[in-house]
């Protein structure tokens, strides 16, 4: 050997065979990771902390009349989809088609009603007005009267006075005085009469005026408003009454056409062709054919286990190889006995907080099922579950991701 030189002993290569004994030797390794395998697949299935059971919501529809009529038929059957505004029964009208012909009787009678109560209102404010310009015209004629025999009686005064004094002074005789006294003394009356005769005119016109007023006043005439114009107005306000009634009408008839307001599938009939239905008494029954919200019940030991935003995994316990995400949307203030559907203690009283829960992908589960719930667990028991499981690596991602 050379001196500054050291020997390396050359790197053995590990042949395959080799490789696998010294795996073989190391069995109990695969025996523990195989148990707890099992344990965690176990407990992801158990009803326990990280766990919870619900229902898909159910979406439906209950279709009933708005009044009490007679089923008059049913367009749908049982399993039968329909759509939104698709028609699904029709209710007897004949009641109420007499009632709209009593009420348009009724209408038609009160046009012709208040065609004659405008005639009389017109007639009514026309005498009142000729009234008021006759009682006008005679109390200016009679102070026109006044002042003319007032005139004539101050110039027959006058002449009598004349001729008194020259009948004192022996220049006439007394037939001539004695002429002119009736005639003073006739009109001397007549005028004295004018004034009781002017006042009552003026009450009359007082009184017509009135009346002409309250009847201003009860037509509810606007400023610068005629009376014609008014009765034109009230009416054009009566006949819209006459058509709310008759839109009204027509807008309940409509209703004894039952339409759905929703897409579905019919689940059942609740009344046949002929039965009297109630108002608000269920015909049909219409449920929607999926639901993407889940109802579930949080137990009471576990209530601060879940929160609004979280996100959850949920199965049908029928079709344990689909599973979907979930989000927590709200959960109910007060705690409540839980449904003995989803009651995990059987026939025991366990109270809980109602969970309501969006799911990502709604497909496959039908509306009332009972579904699995998990709130718990890691990425690496998601994974091994879904190996277990069978399921492909899109369905173990999408719960990877759910949890994360």
């Amino acid at each position: 050997m050379t001196e500054g030189h050291k020997f390396k002993r050359p790197k053995m290569r590990k042949h395959p065979r080799l490789v696998f004994r010294k795996i073989f030797r190391s069995w109990p390794f695969f025996v523990w990771l195989g148990v707890a395998v099992l344990v965690a697949w176990l407990y992801t299935d158990s009803i326990q902390f990280g766990s919870m059971t619900g229902v898909v919501e159910t979406l439906a529809e209950n279709v009933a009349p708005l009044e009490t009529a007679r089923l008059l038929s049913v367009e749908v059957v049982v399993g039968q989809e329909v759509k939104a505004g698709e028609v699904v029964a029709y209710m007897d009208t004949s009641l109420l088609n007499a009632r709209i012909a009593i009420d348009e009787a009724r209408v038609i009678e009160a046009e012709g009603t208040i065609s004659t109560y405008q005639q009389d209102v017109m007639q009514t404010a026309a005498r009142l007005d000729q009234t008021i310009q006759q009682v006008e015209f005679d109390l200016e004629d009679l102070k026109i009267q006044q002042r003319r025999d007032q005139a004539e009686l101050t110039a027959l005064d006058e002449e009598l006075k004349r001729r008194e004094r020259l009948l004192a002074e022996r220049m006439i005789n007394i037939q001539d005085v004695n002429v002119l006294r009736p005639q003073v003394a006739a009109l001397s009356s007549t005028v004295g009469s004018y004034p009781s005769l002017i006042l009552l005119h003026e009450r009359r016109l007082v009184v017509a005026r009135k009346e002409r007023q309250r009847l201003d006043e009860w037509l509810q005439l606007e400023e610068g408003e005629d009376i014609s114009s008014a009765i034109q107005r009230w009416m054009a306000a009566r006949n819209a009454i006459f058509d709310t009634v008759r839109d009204r009408r027509r807008t309940q008839l409509a209703t004894y056409v039952l339409k759905t307001t929703q897409a579905g599938v019919v689940s059942r009939l609740e009344q046949m062709p002929g039965e009297i239905v109630g108002a608000g008494e269920t015909v049909l029954r219409i449920v929607q054919k999926s639901s993407s919200t889940i109802i579930g019940f949080l137990p009471e030991a576990y209530l601060g286990d879940m929160s609004v935003g979280q996100t959850v995994i949920a199965w049908s316990h029928g079709r344990e190889d689909h599973r979907t995400a979930a989000v927590v949307e709200s959960i109910s203030p007060d705690i409540q006995a839980l449904p003995g559907r989803v009651n995990p203690m059987g026939g025991q009283t366990t109270r809980g907080r109602r969970v309501i829960m969006r799911m990502d992908d709604s497909k496959g589960m039908i509306p009332g099922e009972t579904v699995q719930i998990r709130v718990g667990g890691v990425k690496w028991m998601v994974a091994i579950r879904n190996l277990l499981h069978g399921t492909n690596g899109e369905d173990g991602t999408e719960e990877g991701n759910a949890q994360n």
